[in-house]
């Protein structure tokens, strides 16, 4: 039995820089995943066996929908045969919120075959036809993703950071953020200065302000995460609607993360660091 962390993708910034004739948006983005998230657990089996649990896991649809299934099946055909394996995904990541559940969930179930089985893992360039953010879901440290997610750079850098991730209970559709968006032709980031801290504060995401007009309350979170005490930056993840606080203390980020569940019970709010090391 082989146990995986599918973490939580938090995108620092994230930059549209274009739209391709094929529909699919240019992304300049970087990103962290942290040592918090789902777990996907895979043995076995003679066949393929699938079950969820965990605090949202009755969110998580059982049938071809779900990217874990996807997973083993795209893992399959790439392969040219198949594969069966007992799964169980504990869903400990709200569905449908910026932080990457689903594509993470499929990363992490190609890595469990990957080592059930003895299989070098697929490339970037493959992985991104299961999903976008599949592959730097595969990744560690601070990641610098391009092109519709299949070009993935790794940063040298080794921020001392703590996470808050907060978020309202609501699903934002991604394509409905992407098509509420007008201007798709951004420009990239910039270069990195020393103070990684600065130059990630004067970075955006180019999709809070769409999701903002459909999901109102993501700007509630944002100001609540802002208006805590040692906060270095407060955005959005993604398309939404979870946000995260940057700190450079642990418990300043656990007192920010007290305080907003105190003040918003209804609110989901976990708290972790990057992971910057291979899992």
């Amino acid at each position: 039995m082989i146990r995986v962390l599918a973490p939580a993708k938090v995108n620092l910034a994230l930059h549209i820089t274009g739209q391709r004739d094929d529909g699919y948006h240019e992304l300049d983005s970087i990103v962290v995943l942290v040592d918090h998230g789902d777990i996907v657990t895979v043995s076995r089996s003679d066949v393929i066996e699938f079950a969820a649990d965990g605090p949202f896991g009755d969110q998580v649809p059982l049938d071809n929908t779900n990217l874990v299934l996807r997973a083993v099946d795209w893992l399959s055909h790439w392969l040219g045969t198949p594969l069966t394996a007992k799964i169980t995904l504990t869903k400990n990541l709200p569905s449908a919120s910026g932080i990457g559940g689903g594509s993470s969930d499929a990363a992490a179930t190609i890595k469990g075959l990957c080592r059930l089985y003895d299989i070098n893992p697929p490339a970037p360039h493959d992985l991104v036809r299961l999903g976008a953010d599949v592959p730097v879901c595969m990744g560690h440290g601070v990641m610098r993703m391009r092109g519709i997610g299949e070009t993935i750079t790794q940063m040298p850098l080794r921020p001392n950071m703590h996470l808050l991730l907060v978020n309202p209970r609501l699903g934002v559709h991604t394509p409905d953020v992407f098509r509420a968006i007008s201007q798709k032709n951004n420009p990239a980031l910039v270069d990195a200065e020393p103070n990684f801290f600065n130059w990630i504060g004067a970075q955006r995401n180019d999709m809070q302000s769409a999701a903002i007009n459909l999901v109102p309350v993501i700007h509630d979170v944002i100001t609540s995460i802002a208006q805590t005490d040692s906060v270095v930056l407060a955005r959005m993840s993604g398309s939404g609607a979870t946000c995260f606080g940057i700190y450079t203390d642990q418990d300043a980020c656990l007192r920010a993360a007290s305080r907003i569940n105190r003040t918003h019970p209804d609110w989901w709010v976990s708290t972790g660091q990057p992971i910057l090391d291979v899992f």
